[in-house]
């Protein structure tokens, strides 16, 4: 790591730690889970710091948030996930209980969990970064653009390609799980 992407990140670590905690716990009203949520939020950070201008603008401050707003979102919706996804099991155990089965429910329905990630897995660096920003983040086109750098025609154009390859991606594992 530069030295100055060293230092970046220690500002920005110590001006947001405590909000990043606080949002985190605030949502997911629980300390290991917001712990870990500061920890990813600072992780997904770091693979933004080249695009980060000033530590302190509230540009930073927004997007911070988001991103640990998102994150500790998407760690409450996987606990409402495995929260049913285990009450689901128990009504399916008590009226199947052949462990094969089960055994194979379970597995169908993890991997449309996961259908996503592996639609990704052979995207860009570059593209995988913009559908998180916008998926996963939920940040306008222009916001994109600004944090990149880019002409927002661009960044569109680019989103396009990445929807329409991932929907081609997406339809053959739907299909494959059929």
């Amino acid at each position: 790591m530069e030295i100055n992407k060293k230092a970046k990140m220690e500002q920005l670590y110590s001006l947001y730690e405590s909000a990043v905690y606080a949002i985190a716990y605030s949502i997911l009203n629980n300390v290991e889970q917001a712990e870990d949520v500061t920890q990813d939020t600072f992780l997904k950070i770091y693979s933004y710091l080249d695009d980060i201008e000033e530590v302190g603008s509230k540009r930073t401050k927004a997007f911070i948030t988001k991103i640990v707003k998102n994150t500790a979102i998407d760690i409450y919706r996987k606990n409402q996930k495995i929260s049913t996804y285990s009450e689901n099991i128990e009504d399916t155990m008590s009226e199947d209980t052949d462990p094969a089965n089960i055994v194979e429910r379970q597995l169908v329905t993890l991997y449309k969990l996961d259908a996503l990630d592996s639609a990704m897995s052979d995207i860009s660096d570059y593209l995988r970064k913009i559908i998180t920003m916008r998926y996963g983040y939920e940040l306008k086109m222009t916001e994109i653009a600004d944090i990149l750098g880019k002409d927002s025609a661009t960044i569109r154009k680019q989103m396009e390609r990445a929807r329409k390859y991932l929907a081609e991606k997406l339809e053959n594992v739907t299909e494959d799980i059929r």
